[in-house]
């Protein structure tokens, strides 16, 4: 079948390069002329483990077309997937600016009766307003919802294997055109009416930013209580109520859908006059959490301004080039001014670059790609992801770099006894054991 996608944006770029890998003929349309270029030539331009090859292949293929012509895009294709963003308001609202420009474009070019496929995230009662919008066309035009469930760093492995797939449709010739199109995916297909497959996709991102949210603030109780948190967590993932996955203790949730997606909910629901206890409470849980390697940074020492601190892992997880949410920026934002110095390690040079151009103006604050610079005589490390090159350090890469290792882990990356060794100093997320609290003091 032929697709135009519209956006090359995370999800835009997955779902053309899958699909197009799937026999499909794509052609996506973005109106950055640099992006378009570079994906021509098969360069990525987001990093997603497995992109960079089923990009290469889908061209070699010549199942994968990119372009900035909006008006050959259109004419193409009788099946057309908006994949635009949908950023957050200053009051927690959806912002469907590019969704509203995607869809007017998209009348004024298409030259057949059509089947408008809208995969962006998006407010219940979107794609009636749709709709109603593209009845004004010459031509017949059906609006249908596929939501996206891609998690950043796995995106590739989400589409090709879904759990599921949902589609929000009002005809059967269209759910016929969503079979036909993911009828190569050994998944259930979930068909449904539209404004039921809307809020499925935000049911589903509020209860993973809830789920999230819980494990850290009962991990926060147990590092009170000296409990190691991995204990309880033996017992709730073996409970298939429960299930065991998003029960990572850390530092908040980031990103760029958790964050928006919780608050864009909590909108809906008070323009309809219901309130959301446990998802205003998770944004708030989550807004703390954010701070809690400063915390444990202010017990270590009262006065920092001497300190050169390590920052390892910028975005906001590992396997991505995501800055959106990053907990090591706000943090960086908050320590700089009060340290004497930060060196801040990445593995990728894109965020790098990003970083350098967001702390141009900042003297003290420095960025690396060599971990090894990052923690040279680093009085404390402070770790927000899990990139490889973070877990293949050992305990003595720390005590051999560092002044007087101080360790402060947000995502709990290393084996808490193997790191209580050699006068390491080490403090992770909800894990305090008999004797650790010994070790801390105000310096």
């Amino acid at each position: 079948m032929r697709i135009t996608i519209v956006g090359t944006g995370y999800v835009g770029l997955t779902t053309g390069v899958c699909l197009a890998n799937k026999g499909h003929e794509i052609t996506c349309v973005d109106i950055d002329e640099k992006k378009i270029e570079k994906l021509n030539q098969g360069k990525e331009v987001i990093y997603e483990p497995g992109m960079k090859e089923l990009l290469e292949e889908a061209i070699k293929n010549n199942k994968i077309t990119f372009t900035t012509n909006y008006k050959e895009a259109y004419s193409k294709s009788k099946v057309i997937m908006v994949c635009v963003p949908t950023p957050e308001n200053e009051d927690g609202s959806a912002n469907l600016t590019y969704l509203d420009t995607a869809i007017k474009q998209i009348m004024e070019n298409i030259t057949q009766d059509c089947y408008i496929i809208v995969k962006s995230t998006v407010p219940v009662g979107t794609c009636e307003k749709i709709s109603e919008k593209v009845k004004m066309s010459q031509f017949e035009i059906q609006v249908m919802f596929n939501p996206e469930f891609l998690s950043q760093g796995e995106a590739i492995n989400n589409f090709m294997n879904p759990q599921r797939i949902v589609v929000g449709v009002e005809t059967m010739k269209a759910k016929q055109i969503m079979e036909e199109i993911y009828q190569g995916f050994d998944c259930k297909k979930l068909f449904m009416d539209i404004k039921s497959a809307e809020i499925s996709k935000y049911a589903c991102n509020n209860f993973l930013a809830l789920k999230l949210t819980y494990i850290n603030e009962m991990a926060n109780l147990c590092e009170k209580l000296n409990i190691n948190i991995e204990n309880v967590l033996k017992v709730m993932k073996t409970d298939k109520r429960i299930g065991s996955t998003y029960l990572e203790p850390g530092i908040g949730y980031g990103g760029s859908c958790l964050p928006k997606d919780t608050k864009a909910l909590v909108n809906l629901a008070k323009e309809n006059k219901v309130k959301l206890n446990t998802i205003e409470a998770t944004i708030a849980s989550n807004k703390e959490q954010r701070k809690k390697l400063i915390e444990k940074l202010d017990k270590c020492y009262e006065n920092k301004k001497d300190l050169n601190v390590a920052v390892l892992g910028l975005s906001f997880k590992e396997n991505t080039n995501d800055l959106r949410e990053s907990q090591a920026i706000e943090t960086i934002k908050e320590l700089k001014g009060s340290v004497n110095k930060i060196i801040a390690y990445d593995n990728k040079e894109t965020i790098l670059n990003a970083c350098r151009n967001l702390f141009k103006e900042e003297q003290s604050i420095h960025f690396s790609n060599d971990i090894k610079v990052a923690l040279k005589d680093a009085d404390v490390c402070m770790i927000f992801n899990k990139e490889k090159e973070i877990l293949e350090l050992s305990p003595d890469n720390f005590v051999d770099m560092m002044k007087e290792p101080i360790i402060l882990d947000g995502k709990n990356c290393f084996d808490i006894s193997e790191m209580n060794k050699d006068n390491i100093k080490y403090d992770s997320i909800g894990r305090n054991v008999d004797g650790m609290n010994e070790k801390w003091r105000i310096i």
